[in-house]
């Protein structure tokens, strides 16, 4: 079972892949 737990921690890490870019163009942006 621990093949599906990859497949679904790799599914939501690709989804969250363009908010973590996001965040780090603000801090880049914000000069943080």
């Amino acid at each position: 079972s621990q093949n599906t737990t990859f497949k679904i921690y790799r599914k939501a890490y690709q989804k969250s892949l363009p908010l973590l870019r996001a965040v780090r163009r603000w801090v880049k942006k914000l000069g943080l």
